[in-house]
């Protein structure tokens, strides 16, 4: 536990106003890793709430024999557009424990101002802590997993209806209960529509306190975002940013800024999860660099790309992954001001790249920093391997394989500028298979390796930024004079703006 953590822990009841609610909005967004829900529409449910403000506490200070319950809205975040829902999950929580504490599973600017809104509604008390420090996409990622009974879960439509419960008892595999409310949400689909709310885990003050004694809550999550909110508000920039959460964090782990850079391209498949991808390119107009990111909801990896010419198309090959969840991934804007209300300073989620509610055009042309975030405590095998899960699925729903194994973030290798680049054996002439590491040696100097039949033909690449208007040739002795060799070519990237 930091400084910042204990300093909190020991406060006792605080009442947050509403422009308090709307920092923490905003430092949820950051913290949200991609998803979470839209920050306007977590607005926009603050403002249709009509709640002026809400009471906190910290764990330490709430009664051993206060009813608890953590309490969500789960939405595809397309869906969440056209039902921008709380009552659902008031309605649940009113239900499963009437008044008492409210605990929210993750950090995210929908999931984390619902239990604000419901606990202001209620009459009860919001606690400072969570299950995660971050956003997730599925329920089987957070520290209760293996660790808490889920107990009775109820799950409400937005409208009220249906109430669907079920009591797991002492089960501890938050799958089960993802698995009851993805079928109840489907069975009564014309009534949800893609948006509920859900309230499980209902516990007690004194046990929830057991919980946290064993390492299952992230302590003062709430003013995390907070401080984040304010810091963007007073235009920290990224130094401010990196510096908050670096304090968060303590000593031990640092935030990385991954990327710096331009929006290029996005892809969405909506489901139960979106699924998605979001491409970059560098801010340097000399370098071919960019960077990828797959998600489920929330971002999930992020991989260093190649950009190059492969007949007549420019086409990011993915290098290597600079950072693999559970770690956080996400946005902070460097510049500019969009008429959607993205500003400089402040974080935004995917759908900000999306034309049916973001400003993709926007993001083409004003830099967007791309920062990693460890979280230690999130690395335990069932939680990396249901990341592992939802990456795999992330990715095969754009026909990419996932062939990495989890390592922290701080172990990966980081995007530079030369890298050692070999085609391998079963390439065809219309594709290339890149394998690294990185290397050190050589700069601004390219040759060709001896080919022959049978084998691949390697091409060291250094200094690529000085390559532009360069064009390398391929052709295996296998199809040499058969077909024309596959043409790559490392051109100058386009202006900025």
């Amino acid at each position: 536990m930091t400084d910042m953590h204990r300093a909190a822990e020991k406060s006792e009841c605080q009442t947050y106003s509403r422009d308090d609610l709307i920092d923490f909005i905003e430092g949820s967004t950051l913290l949200a890793t991609g998803g979470g829900g839209a920050t306007q529409i977590a607005r926009n449910m603050l403002d249709a709430s009509g709640i002026t403000g809400v009471t906190a506490v910290a764990l330490d200070q709430a009664a051993d024999d206060v009813p608890a319950a953590m309490v969500a809205e789960v939405f595809a975040p397309s869906a969440l557009w056209a039902f921008q829902d709380y009552r659902s999950a008031l309605d649940s929580f009113s239900q499963s424990v009437g008044r008492g504490l409210v605990l929210s599973g993750e950090v995210g600017a929908v999931n984390g101002i619902v239990p604000a809104i419901v606990a202001a509604l209620t009459g009860s008390q919001l606690l400072k802590c969570s299950t995660s420090d971050r956003s997730l996409p599925e329920m089987d990622m957070t520290l209760f997993q293996n660790t808490v009974g889920l107990g009775l879960v109820e799950i409400v439509g937005p409208c009220g209806s249906p109430v669907c419960s079920k009591d797991f008892g002492a089960d501890s595999n938050a799958m089960d209960a993802e698995t009851f409310i993805l079928d109840s949400m489907n069975t009564y689909a014309q009534q949800f529509q893609g948006v509920g709310g859900f309230a499980a885990y209902p516990l007690t003050g004194g046990q929830l306190k057991a919980a946290c004694a064993s390492g299952w809550l992230f302590a003062n999550t709430f003013d995390y975002a907070l401080q984040l909110g304010r810091v963007m508000r007073r235009q920290g920039g990224l130094d401010g940013v990196l510096q908050t959460v670096q304090a968060y964090l303590g000593g031990e782990y640092s935030p990385y800024t991954l990327f710096t850079g331009y929006f290029v391209e996005f892809g969405l498949h909506p489901h139960a999860q979106d699924y998605s991808y979001v491409d970059f390119r560098s801010d340097d107009p000399e370098s071919a660099l960019g960077l990828r990111l797959y998600a489920s909801n929330e971002n999930m990896i992020a991989y260093a790309t190649l950009w190059v010419m492969v007949r007549g198309a420019m086409t990011a090959i993915e290098l290597f992954p600079v950072a693999i969840g559970p770690d956080a991934i996400t946005y902070l804007l460097l510049e500019g001001e969009s008429a959607k209300g993205y500003k400089a300073g402040f974080s935004f989620t995917n759908e900000a790249f999306d034309p049916t509610y973001g400003d993709p055009d926007f993001f083409r042309c004003n830099r967007v920093a791309v920062i990693g975030i460890p979280e230690p405590r999130l690395r335990r095998s069932d939680i990396i391997a249901a990341f592992t899960r939802e990456i795999t699925r992330a990715m095969a729903s754009f026909d990419k394989e996932y062939s990495n194994s989890y390592a922290p973030i701080e172990d990966l290798p980081k995007i530079r500028e030369d890298f050692d680049i070999r085609r391998t054996g079963g390439a065809g002439p219309d594709n290339l298979t890149l394998h690294l590491p990185a290397t050190a040696e050589g700069r601004a100097s390219w040759h060709e390796g001896t080919e022959s039949a049978g084998n691949a033909n390697s091409v060291r690449v250094f200094g690529y930024a000085n390559m532009a208007g360069k064009t390398m040739q391929y052709a295996s002795a296998a199809n040499h004079g058969t077909r024309p060799p596959l043409t790559v070519n490392w051109p100058a990237m386009p202006a900025q703006k």
